[in-house]
């Protein structure tokens, strides 16, 4: 029987297990029946091995054959039969399996108990019934290569189905083709590492229970199961499993399993199997739904769904920060047919949505080839960010997806990728190279192109990722005012550039977008910015971008901007800008305009300009501009002291042309100065005149010095112009050297535009040449070299009503001095010579000299120019000036601030007659001095009739203390009609008489009025053998004694006759303003008068008391009656005398009668010391031989009577 069933073992077993150290394949060829199962062939194996030594007894024997079937060291415990409800049971007991080469247990056994069908034994067959193993352990062995197996063979060889087994297993004499019913009650399974890189070994174990229906090696047969794992590094609640599924043999193999995986944990992968790299640092709790169909691993379907309750993934090459996940399901389908696998997924989460398939074919080397495609619909940007592979993008697309893009949504992603898995897994390389590629549409993204410049907002548009390219079409949204029409272009992500070609236009409000841009901390490259800062306005922007990104900005780019009603405010320039319309055209090289047009402050203008190389310190300048200047403009733009004072109704047509360097600019500009009117020496030039000037030069710059070269300069007055050549230096201290060609400027034109003149006629010119040196800021600084001629002939002037017959002089100009030498004209038949110098150092002074025969003033400047420049006679205007003239004041702020008194002028003047309002002044002699902060009249003499005049006078108005004058003259022998008619009174017939005066008067103040009150000198005044026709106190006082009725019955009219006198004279002393005289006479052959009092000068009234004594007529009459004396004189034989008190306004004063008592003796003695009391009567008696002696006496009883009578 040992014999027998050592030879069966031998037939089932025709492959003995090979010595220890013997090649693996020869292990797989002792395991033809593993194909139904490894626990099923031990059970199996167990029982034929127990029943045959359970009969004959001995466990070593069973021992031995049960290490031949599994090929394995065994160890059999015990073995028991028996009989239940008709089945043969078989129990084995401490059933070992050991590890090949080592002592190690890998299948551990405590029962086995079976149920077998004894009809099939009869037959030849082994019909299990029920197998079932009760907590067994199951020992996996993970080599140093890292492979896991079972017994020393892969676990992927358990389930090759054996050649031979294919009516079932052999075992021994018998056959097992279908196992009933096999269960496995709390089952254990340990993986036991022996790889280096796990230890110290991470304890891993699975509990679990099994239940397999129909197990057979020819037929369809099912199982389910389900357990927990157990791990000690995991925290929680264990993961669980379960798995039930159906799987039919050959000849038409095929496998149905469904897996459901809960609370798994993707570590537990990364511990079984650690060469997967993907799965080393994710952590987090996965649930998994699994169902397989196939005939073999080589074609399959396969589906199911994933979800990620909670899931953390860090690592540093794909994302800097740790990527946290929930919420997510996974659903897929998947198919493969040999070495071609397709697979379609679809992702559903918070916010992500996405479908995916998958194609693989070639399952090993350069073979293998994967085609994948993703698509997402809407999620939010930041959402997406999660997900996104940072550490394996590309830099630049980093940047651009991280740092520049934010918000908003992605309205749906595709994605696409083709190659080798290995290199898709290199996300940066397989997107440059093209072998990963994506479509998206997005909407209300906000990208930042640069720190410097505003974000741009709801973004919407196209992208494609194609071969390393992100194209972008379509692009709308809108930033700081500006709305983006359009957007295409292509951005290359590579790592250490990117290439960018992009076309950019937009519409809106320039000046909002343009003031947002942080200028100052713009690259140089974009220096044209910084020239457009502070343009205002709508306009459109169109924009192209290309070439490698230098920090956040292209190498290359190109655009235009075009203006519409745009504005540049004042500051950037001299003038505002306004109603921008054209076209700026910018790349990296040059800025231009082919047309610019606007308004500059109130000037219309149009502009053609190119900027070439501006990022350079020296650009290139081309510029022609043509406007419309108005004059407010053009005075903001020229030097100041240019054209002072420019003014113009009509704008003035302006060309500039500039070409060059900054450093080196050429210069030409031309201005029409017709229309304008500006401030010239004497006055201004009318605005009718014809005026042009062109200057061309050459502009030069050199660290900080600053000049125009002046080419060609022609200042023209049609038929006449000026021309020049020099230069203007502007820094470091403003200079000017011109040198001018004056081939002939004629007088006329000169008068106007220098005075303003009209009416200039005749052949009057100037020629020469003259060299201005100097500041051109300080005109009076410039110093004026060259030589002038003057000629003319019959040159008439509105203000002169004789023409000048001839005019002749010679013009010098030197550095010290300018001069006047052989000036010749002849007027009205006289002719005259004038000469002068000026002299500038070291202090400015002038000096003139002017001699001739005859000059009449009024034939020459006429009687209407007369009449306009002094008062008519008599007018009261002639003695009082207008309200608010000051003398005093005039004289100090002219001499303060007039420049003309900055110099020194002394001058003098002689003629042989000056005729002035009809009186000769002969021999003329006038010498004076001006200047420093005073005036002097140091000689003024002419002759007048048989009279003399001799004038001096002084006034000083010091920087302190009050202003001088004082003034000095003398007069003989003037007749006084002429002198008064001279003063400008309107009846020149107040009195006549030989006119003497001499005095001095010293005052100060600074006004008229304080001069009068501080006003000291001495006056003495004397008028010989006259008459006065007109004094209207004179008159009151003769009233009042009614003298006509009382000499005779009448005396000669006052003002037809006047009252004849021998001689007015008195001295004056005045003091603080007040004239005094204590010896006023007046003598005459009708009357004496004596005159004691003040004249208070600055208020303009008198205080005085005359004394009048009559009958100086009466003379004849006592010397003719002897006893006349005795009634005509009283006791002390003096004459009576009548005295007034006249007060009041010198005009109009008060007279009053004032008896003797009320005079004081000072007074009276003063009064009649004056008149001389008594009389003296004449002793001569007259001839009786020249009438009748008793008429005569008659005629003198007859006025005495009637002198009696009034009395």
């Amino acid at each position: 029987m040992r014999r027998f069933l050592r030879a069966q073992g031998d037939e089932a077993n025709p492959e003995a297990p090979p010595p220890e150290g013997a090649p693996q394949e020869g292990a797989r060829r002792r395991f033809p029946w593993v194909v139904g199962g490894t626990v099923l062939l031990l059970v199996l194996g167990a029982l034929v091995g127990g029943y045959w030594f359970l009969t004959s007894g001995y466990k070593r024997v069973a021992s031995s054959r049960l290490e031949r079937a599994v090929g394995v060291p065994s160890e059999v415990g015990g073995l028991t039969l028996g009989l239940e409800e008709g089945d043969l049971t078989l129990t084995l007991t401490d059933v070992y399996l050991y590890q090949p080469g080592s002592q190690e247990k890998a299948l551990v056994a405590p029962k086995v108990h079976i149920q077998l069908d004894p009809v099939g034994l009869v037959r030849g067959r082994l019909d299990v019934q029920q197998a079932t193993f009760q907590s067994p352990i199951i020992r996996l062995f993970r080599d140093p290569s890292g492979r896991i197996g079972l017994l020393g063979s892969p676990l992927s060889y358990l389930f090759k189905r054996p050649e031979e087994a294919k009516k079932g297993w052999r075992i021994g004499p018998f056959s097992l083709e279908r196992v009933k019913d096999l269960a496995i009650r709390q089952g254990r399974i340990e993986l036991i590492d022996r790889f280096p890189p796990r230890h110290p070994p991470s304890p891993i174990a699975a509990l679990a229970d099994l239940t397999i229906e129909g197990l057979s090696s020819v037929s369809p047969w099912s199982f389910r199961g389900e357990g927990q794992i157990l791990a000690a590094f995991l925290e929680g609640p264990p993961p669980t499993f379960r798995a039930e599924g159906r799987i039919r043999p050959a000849p038409s193999p095929s496998t149905q399993i469904e897996l459901t995986l809960k609370e798994f944990r993707p570590r537990l992968v990364q511990e079984l199997f650690p060469d997967v790299q993907a799965l080393q640092r994710v952590r987090g709790r996965v649930n998994l739904t699994l169902n397989y169909t196939g005939r073999s691993s080589q074609e399959f379907q396969s589906s199911g769904k994933v979800t990620l309750r909670s899931l953390t993934l860090r690592d540093p090459r794909i994302a800097r920060g740790p990527i946290h996940l929930s919420g997510l399901l996974l659903a897929y389908e998947s198919q493969r047919r040999g070495d071609r696998l397709s697979a379609q997924a679809s992702l559903e989460g918070r916010g992500l949505i996405g479908e995916g398939s998958f194609r693989l074919r070639g399952f090993s080397g350069e073979s293998r080839w994967l085609e994948a495609a993703l698509s997402f619909p809407s999620f939010s940007l930041e959402q997406g960010k999660r997900y996104l592979p940072w550490e394996a993008l590309p830099p630049g697309l980093v940047r651009f997806l991280e740092e520049d893009l934010s918000g908003g949504h992605i309205l749906s992603l595709e994605i696409q990728g083709a190659g080798r898995p290995e290199r898709l897994a290199q996300v940066g390389s397989a997107i440059r190279t093209g072998r990963l590629s994506a479509r998206l549409r997005f909407a209300d993204l906000t990208y930042r192109f640069s720190p410097h410049l505003p974000l741009a907002a709801d973004l919407k548009g196209l992208a494609l990722l194609e071969e390393g390219k992100l194209s972008l079409r379509d692009l709308q949204g809108r930033s700081e005012g500006l709305q983006l029409l359009k957007g295409n272009g292509v951005l290359v992500l590579y790592a250490d550039r990117l290439p960018l070609d992009l076309d950019l236009k937009a519409r809106g409000d320039l000046g909002g977008y343009l003031s947002s841009i942080d200028t100052d901390s713009l690259p140089p490259r974009l220096a044209f910015v910084r020239r457009l800062r502070g343009v205002e306005g709508q306009g459109e922007l169109s924009l192209r971008l290309s070439g490698p990104l230098k920090g956040s900005y292209p190498q290359q780019f190109q655009g235009r901007v075009a203006l519409s009603g745009g504005a540049l405010p004042q500051g950037l320039l001299p003038l505002p800008l306004s109603q921008l319309q054209g076209t700026i055209a910018f790349d990296p090289q040059v800025l231009q305009t082919s047309s610019l047009q606007g308004v500059a402050g109130s000037s219309t203008f149009s502009l053609r300009a190119t900027l070439r190389d501006y990022r350079q310190p020296q650009p290139g300048i081309d510029l022609d501009l043509q406007a419309s200047a108005a004059a407010q403009d053009l005075n903001r733009l020229l030097p100041a002291g240019l054209l002072p004072g420019l003014a113009s109704a009509q704008p003035l047509p302006l060309q500039l042309s500039l070409q060059g360097t900054p450093a080196e600019l050429k210069i030409r500009q031309e201005l029409d100065l017709t229309a304008a009117s500006y401030q010239t020496p004497g006055g201004r030039k009318p605005s009718h005149l014809s005026n042009h000037v062109l200057l061309e030069g050459l502009w030069e710059r050199e660290g900080k010095t600053q000049r125009l070269e002046i080419q060609t300069l022609v200042f023209s007055l049609p038929p006449s112009e000026i021309r020049g050549t020099g230069r203007i230096l502007f820094e470091p201290r403003p200079y000017l050297q011109l040198a001018l060609q004056i081939p002939r400027l004629g007088l006329p034109r000169l008068a106007q535009l220098a005075y303003g003149a009209e009416g200039w006629n005749g052949d009057a010119h100037l020629h020469g040449a003259l060299r201005l040196d100097g500041s051109w800021k300080e005109p009076g600084a410039l110093q004026v070299v060259g030589q002038l001629e003057l000629q003319g002939e019959a040159l008439s002037l509105p203000q002169l009503t004789l023409p000048l017959e001839q005019l002749q002089a010679s013009l010098r100009f030197d550095r010290e001095r300018f001069s006047l030498d052989s000036g010749r004209v002849r007027v009205n038949g006289s002719s005259f010579t004038l000469t002068g110098e000026f002299l500038r150092a070291p202090q400015p002074q002038a000096h003139f000299q002017l001699s001739g025969g005859e000059l009449n003033l009024d034939r020459l400047l006429g009687r209407d120019l007369l009449r306009k420049g002094f008062p008519p006679e008599g007018s009261q205007e002639a003695w009082r000036r207008s309200e608010g003239r000051d003398l005093i004041r005039l004289l100090s702020g002219q001499l303060e601030k007039n420049p003309i008194f900055r110099a020194t002028w002394k001058g003098q003047i002689d003629l042989d007659t000056l005729v002035f309002r009809g009186v000769p002044f002969q021999e003329l002699h006038l010498a004076g001095s001006a200047g420093r902060g005073q005036v002097e009249l140091t000689d003024l003499a002419f002759e007048q009739d048989s009279g003399e005049v001799r004038l001096k006078a002084f006034f000083g108005s010091p920087l302190r203390g009050l202003p001088r004058l004082i003034f000095a003259f003398q007069a003989t022998d003037l007749d006084t009609q002429v002198a008064l008619k001279q003063l400008g009174r309107e009846r020149a017939d107040l009195l006549s008489g030989s006119l003497s005066l001499e005095g001095t008067l010293i005052g100060e103040g600074r006004t008229e009025a304080q001069v009068l009150r501080s006003l000291d000198g001495e006056v003495a005044l004397e008028i010989q053998e006259g008459r006065i026709y007109r004094f209207s106190w004179l008159s009151r006082i003769f009233s009042l004694m009614n003298l006509y009725q009382l000499v005779q019955g009448r005396l000669p009219d006052l003002v037809s006759e006047g009252l004849p006198f021998d001689t007015i004279q008195g001295n004056f002393t005045v003091k603080d303003g007040v004239a005094h005289t204590k010896d006023f006479l007046l003598q005459g052959p009708a009357v004496n008068m004596s005159a004691v009092g003040n004249i208070y000068l600055h208020k303009g009234t008198l205080k005085i008391i005359v004394g009048v004594q009559p009958l100086q007529t009466f003379a004849r009459v006592v010397g003719l009656v002897p006893f006349a004396s005795y009634l005509l004189l009283g006791k002390e034989k003096k004459l009576l005398v009548a005295y007034f008190r006249v007060k009041g306004k010198i005009e109009d004063p008060s007279v009053a009668p004032r008896p003797v008592q009320t005079l004081s003796r000072g007074i009276l003695g003063i009064l009649e010391r004056t008149l001389r009391f008594p009389l003296e009567f004449p002793q001569q008696i007259p001839i009786l031989g020249q009438e009748s002696f008793w008429e005569r006496v008659y005629q003198c009883w007859k006025r005495f009577y009637q002198w009696i009578k009034f009395w």
